[in-house]
């Protein structure tokens, strides 16, 4: 099959592949160049990226995998994928150790949905493979491997109405969340070895440091790709207060870490503890640059000085937090969007209901007393 050199051949190729949808894997994805070629005010542009799209296809398309009938009464096993522009899962069945595609499905992302935070995505694509093959679902068992904690988001009780609908629709199939890998959790002085920089990247970052003589400032919008970022929240119930921390590093790996607290505290209490968790992490992790969000107005209004605190324990908890980013010569800490926020959310949720299913290890721990009334120890030697 030559490429495509009109309009109509354009047209033509997506519905081919349109046709194709079900023996492709990601199949979105493989033709979103031949789309964009159709846009308005992109017509008649077949460039080098859609012609490499074309040969990547016809180069899938000699030997792709053949489809399996599934076993009645056999689980099924489905894989999710994400990008930019469109989700995609694969549903698999298992023979002889060996996995066998069932059915493909993907979908374009809407411009609205292509800002969905990616555990969003990984959720809406898992509804999105419902609605497509509803009777494999129906007719069985479906175990979802994933690395993320999917189950716990969406039985968590701080849910966003998006989110409590798809959990509405998803409640009547029989569904299962497994990891792919099991991942050992990491000391926080193995992270420390791991991400400390080198002598020599060190004198650079001195060196930029004494260029820049932006000591204790705000960052600049430009500088957070060079900033560690860490996404905090605290949430309280009448059990108990729980703390999430999700920590990306420069090179975009992601940490994480859930704490339970073991002594009542408000929301705001909770979301205090949280953002002083996340300012010792960095400090711990020899960090310089800190970029922290939150999705608590009070809290990041009152830490940036844009609202003042006149609650006892308010006042002491933003004292404590102003007392420890004197360690930071440049910071910043922003509110963010609820739905933003819903891994650490989704930690906080973990630190007090762990999911017996969910085995991929992350660290929890347990604060015993209120970051305010923490016991100095005094060297009388």
């Amino acid at each position: 099959m030559k490429s495509p050199s009109t309009v109509k051949e354009i047209q033509s190729l997506t519905g081919r592949a349109a046709t194709l949808n079900r023996f492709l894997s990601r199949s979105t994805d493989k033709c979103i160049q031949f789309f964009k070629a159709l846009k308005k005010g992109q017509r008649d542009k077949w460039d080098e990226k859609c012609e490499v799209a074309f040969q990547n296809l016809k180069t899938y398309l000699t030997s792709p995998p053949l489809l399996s009938k599934p076993v009645s009464g056999e689980d099924l096993f489905v894989n999710l994928a994400v990008s930019n522009s469109a989700i995609s899962s694969a549903l698999i069945r298992e023979e002889l150790r060996a996995q066998h595609p069932v059915f493909y499905t993907s979908k374009a992302l809407l411009d609205a949905e292509t800002r969905y935070p990616k555990l969003e995505k990984l959720i809406l694509a898992i509804v999105v493979s419902t609605r497509k093959l509803r009777p494999y679902y129906q007719a069985h068992r479906v175990i979802v491997m994933t690395d993320f904690p999917l189950r716990s988001i969406l039985h968590s009780p701080d849910a966003s109405q998006r989110l409590m609908q798809w959990v509405i629709e998803l409640s009547q199939y029989d569904l299962l969340y497994r990891p792919k890998t099991a991942i050992k959790a990491q000391a926080l002085a193995d992270l420390v070895a791991e991400f400390t920089p080198s002598a020599e990247k060190e004198k650079l970052v001195n060196q930029k440091k004494e260029s820049s003589k932006a000591e204790g400032t705000s960052a600049e919008p430009s500088q957070l790709r060079d900033m560690w970022q860490f996404r905090v929240d605290g949430a309280s119930n009448q059990k108990r207060a729980r703390v999430g921390v999700v920590i990306t590093t420069p090179d975009g790996t992601l940490l994480e870490q859930a704490i339970t607290l073991g002594f009542p505290a408000s929301n705001n209490e909770a979301e205090y503890e949280a953002l002083l968790t996340g300012i010792r992490l960095a400090k711990e992790l020899a960090n310089k640059k800190l970029a922290i969000y939150s999705d608590s107005q009070l809290i990041t209004n009152q830490a940036s000085g844009e609202y003042m605190a006149n609650h006892p324990r308010m006042i002491l908890y933003l004292d404590k937090v102003q007392e420890l980013l004197k360690a930071f010569p440049t910071f910043t800490i922003q509110q963010v969007p609820r739905a933003e926020n819903a891994y650490a959310d989704a930690l906080a949720s973990l630190g007090s209901a762990l999911d017996t299913q969910f085995r991929r290890s992350i660290p929890v721990e347990h604060l015993d007393r209120p970051s305010i009334e923490e016991i100095e120890l005094i060297d009388t030697m």
